[in-house]
């Protein structure tokens, strides 16, 4: 396996297409390097912005068969993509139009539901998220690119167990679960 530099995993974003073969050697490259998993989803966001319509997709599967994968080898990925999943789905819900596209986002939604890869609260904050962007597009800002310094010094309860056990969210996932909550009072 080669290094891990930025450049590398830029390079390697750049270039995976839609096959299984083609993120599923991607993805093992990753859970390889994943002691760097905070910065790694940190580009792999940053990218997931920029990207066509079709290439949010790969990026997404991609993201899937990491968390889906490395949970044999630690949570690392699961609770570095638990910061910026809820920004993700709702920047693909108001950006993209075609609505394979969209579907298939909402399936990987529900496999993360079915499996129980993240706790029942947090999905539906992606899932309300996801369709809080389908609805009204235009009523969301972009989410906030997270830095690498933020993600270094921000906050200290990140990614940790609060209390009763409960992985803490991050900001983004605590917001969207306050607003469920409210809602569903």
């Amino acid at each position: 396996m080669s290094s891990f530099t930025e450049e590398i995993l830029v390079k390697k974003l750049r270039e995976v297409n839609n096959t299984q073969q083609s993120i599923q050697t991607l993805s093992l490259w990753l859970i390889h390097h994943r002691k760097h998993a905070k910065k790694i989803v940190v580009v792999w966001f940053n990218d997931l912005q920029k990207a066509s319509q079709t290439r949010k997709l790969t990026l997404m599967y991609l993201a899937n068969d990491v968390i889906q994968n490395s949970k044999k080898k630690g949570s690392e990925f699961n609770q570095a993509f638990s910061d910026v999943l809820v920004g993700a789905a709702n920047h693909i819900a108001r950006e993209c139009s075609e609505e394979k596209t969209l579907l298939s986002v909402g399936r990987i939604l529900g496999i993360w539901e079915e499996r129980g890869v993240y706790d029942p609260v947090f999905c539906k904050a992606l899932k309300k998220s996801f369709e809080e962007g389908r609805k009204n597009p235009d009523e969301f800002k972009k989410p906030e690119s997270p830095s690498l310094k933020k993600h270094h010094h921000h906050h200290k309860h990140k990614n940790k167990k609060d209390r009763n056990g409960r992985l803490c969210l991050g900001l983004i996932g605590e917001k969207w679960i306050r607003k469920i909550e409210m809602t569903s009072l």
